[in-house]
């Protein structure tokens, strides 16, 4: 869970820090952006439609139990008398990204609302471990989830603290390799036997969160859930030896959520209402009894130091070639793609030439989960490799021209990325899968654009597109054989990174 605590820390560290140095507007120019406000303060509330964005982390404990009469580690279908037997007990963790749409309505101070969900979700668990002298690799992800839920919350200034209560779609995949196949018996993508399923889970949901205003249309929000998916049986096929076999297996597992979003209101659905409270704490009379105060423009630019948060997607390709014997010919050992999640900040400083230019320059850290699992064949053994992409961080250079709210920009720099390396490779008398683990870290130039929307004058939303031009390197490190330390090198050729985030800054 410190993932979860780091995230929620960043968050409210943002938001103190824009209540604590918010200050006056920039001076006005005549000429660049500007931002249009109701003087005195904007009267508005919560009521209304929304559609939003939004992005955080999830863990789950899961238990994967034999609990049917079959024999799972049979070579043909055997009574199984032992009772329920644990296979594994692993902890799911990774990041979600999607969107939610929903309505509030607000009555003095309380708000009643509904909401939908749904997000595409890398929250993935492996686990290697030896059973009956044999390999075993159990995957378990949740690769979707969907929610309807109900809100019931209450106002204070900007703020919307909230509960919500409903119920949870999970979509669950599970994998299942045992075992060393004949080659005869492997599938075209070289993969041990196996069995594999998935299902949809569905269950409660109870949660709660802070939203905060940014304008009458624009809020942010923090926000918190745990799904009770509960005890539920799994069916499918185990390819064992050639042979197909009926299995079923119990699992069990429950969520917790943390996320971050980005809502924008669209307009209130009621009609006239009675009196409420406005995000400044004041009740706000209708418009027939109170005429709405002349607009009055701020004219403010993009100059300023800046910090943020941002959250994204990125993907690659990456070879692992044994070539550290000179006397022989180099062998390729895996090649698979790494996919995943990842969340950081950003910090920088932009200056406004005029009314249309806009120069800067960017620092960001992310903390990164972009994977790579390939299950493969080596000398008549299993072998399993894993790469991961735990971090990165960039220092790049911007411009950009200006269009009203909009400001468009390039960026260029270098890329720095640590990289983490596991093959397991066979299994000895003890159950136990002899391991070579390295680790690796590596500078490559980066290049990249998007555009930024300015909320208003201090706060901004972005998307972003990088491309980072890996070069290739050796790794290093011991690989435990028959029970004595030896040291092998591997030569590491990457394809090429890309990467989209989307970010929410705010400009002291």
């Amino acid at each position: 869970m410190n993932r979860l605590f780091a995230l929620t820390v960043g968050f409210f560290a943002l938001v103190a820090v824009s209540r604590l140095f918010g200050g006056p507007e920039p001076l006005p120019s005549g000429k660049e952006m500007k931002q249009v406000a109701p003087a005195p303060a904007p009267m508005c509330d919560w009521t209304g439609l929304y559609i939003g964005l939004n992005a955080g982390y999830g863990e789950t404990d899961m238990t994967w139990s034999d609990t049917d009469t079959v024999d799972a580690f049979g070579s043909t279908v055997g009574t199984d008398n032992s009772g329920p037997t644990t296979l594994a007990d692993h902890r799911e963790s990774g990041f979600l990204m999607g969107g939610q749409f929903g309505y509030n309505y607000q009555w003095r101070w309380l708000v009643l609302g509904a909401e939908g969900t749904f997000d595409y979700s890398h929250v993935r668990a492996h686990t290697v471990k030896g059973l009956r002298d044999e390999p075993n690799v159990f995957d378990t992800q949740s690769d979707w989830l969907g929610t309807i839920a109900l809100r019931v919350g209450v106002t204070y200034n900007r703020f919307l603290f909230y509960a919500k209560g409903g119920a949870a779609f999970v979509h669950e995949k599970y994998i299942w390799l045992h075992g060393e196949s004949d080659d005869q018996n492997r599938t075209s993508e070289g993969q041990i036997d196996d069995f594999r399923t998935d299902e949809v889970r569905t269950g409660a949901l109870v949660g709660g969160g802070v939203e905060y205003a940014i304008n009458c249309n624009w809020s942010a929000k923090i926000e918190y859930n745990h799904l009770f998916l509960g005890t539920d049986n799994i069916s499918g096929t185990r390819i064992d030896g050639g042979v197909a076999e009926a299995e079923s297996f119990q699992t069990d597992l429950d969520m917790d959520t943390l996320q971050l979003g980005l809502n924008y209101k669209f307009w209130s659905l009621g009609g006239n209402r009675s009196p409420s409270l406005t995000f400044s704490g004041v009740e706000r009379l209708e418009p027939k009894e109170m005429a709405a105060p002349p607009p009055v423009e701020r004219a403010c630019n993009w100059t300023g130091l800046y910090i943020g948060a941002h959250l994204g997607y990125g993907a690659g390709d990456l070879i692992w070639i044994d070539n550290d014997d000179p006397s022989e010919a180099p062998e390729l050992m895996v090649e698979h793609d790494q996919r995943g999640f990842f969340s950081g900040g950003q910090l920088g400083y932009n200056y406004q030439i005029g009314s249309y230019f806009v120069v800067g320059g960017e620092g960001e850290f992310s903390y990164s989960e972009i994977v790579g699992h390939s299950d493969n064949k080596l000398d008549g053994s299993p072998d399993i490799y894993d790469t991961r992409n735990d971090w990165t961080g960039t220092i790049a250079g911007r411009a950009g021209v200006t269009l009203w709210h909009f400001l468009a920009y390039g960026k260029g720099g270098a890329a720095f990325s640590h990289e983490k390396y596991s093959w397991l490779h066979g299994v000895p008398d003890d159950n136990k899968v002899e391991p070579f683990h390295a680790d690796d870290w590596q500078t490559a130039p980066m290049v990249g654009g998007g555009v930024e929307y300015a909320i208003n004058c201090h706060w901004s939303a972005k998307v972003e597109y990088q491309h980072v031009f890996v070069v290739d390197y050796d790794i290093s490190g011991k690989r435990l054989d028959d029970g004595i330390n030896e040291t092998e090198k591997y030569h590491i050729e990457h394809v090429d990174m890309n990467s989209v985030r989307v970010g929410l800054n705010y400009r002291f």
